[in-house]
């Protein structure tokens, strides 16, 4: 087992959760787009969905405490949509089903809000991964 393991879990979500929403929704939103590094800008395609970690807490220590056996990965995911309020809640929902299909709670939602041009809707979510846990 890697040492470092809980330091893949982002990238490891991100992927899933990009090709899954890539090869379900391309059709339907053929510009959708997928960030994962800092967003300090206004997106330049509409959807984009911009997932990243906001902090991943140990938990579960054993006796030895010596290795990390557990951490409760917390994710953050916004939804930018140019379209409309309607289009930026069907992303938002269809992020969200993905996340729980990967096990996650999700925590806190925002109302589609609007900014400038853009409509944005912000979900956080939550789950314990164990050192020996598969994200598929």
């Amino acid at each position: 087992m890697n040492e470092t393991w809980y330091a893949d879990i982002e990238s490891k979500i991100f992927t899933i959760v990009k090709t899954r929403m890539t090869k379900k929704y391309k059709e339907k939103y053929p510009t959708i787009n997928f960030e994962s590094v800092d967003m300090n800008r206004v997106p330049t395609k509409s959807p984009t969905i911009y997932l990243h970690e906001i902090g991943n807490p140990e938990m579960a220590n054993d006796l030895e405490n010596i290795t990390v056996n557990m951490v409760r990965e917390n994710i953050e995911i916004e939804v930018y949509s140019l379209k409309d309020k309607s289009e930026c809640h069907k992303v938002s929902a269809y992020a969200r089903a993905e996340m729980k299909a990967l096990g996650f709670s999700i925590i806190q939602q925002s109302p589609p809000m609007k900014d400038d041009d853009w409509w944005r809707c912000i979900m956080r979510f939550s789950r314990p991964v164990g050192s020996g846990d598969v994200l598929k």
